[in-house]
């Protein structure tokens, strides 16, 4: 019982976790390294409540 429910929750999370690498991917070719921690660097909270808004 806890393996099949195990294996149901694998596979149905699977599609999403390929989704999230290949956009991380994508994200890491296209976008340049330096807009990125312009955006996301810094203080600790500004960052956070930028992705919030």
């Amino acid at each position: 019982m806890l393996l099949k429910n195990f294996v149901d929750l694998f596979l149905e999370s699977a599609p999403w976790l390929l989704l999230g690498l290949v956009l991380a991917g994508l994200l890491k070719v296209f976008v340049p390294m330096a807009w990125m921690q312009k955006q996301l660097g810094g203080m600790v909270l500004k960052p956070w409540l930028r992705l919030q808004c």
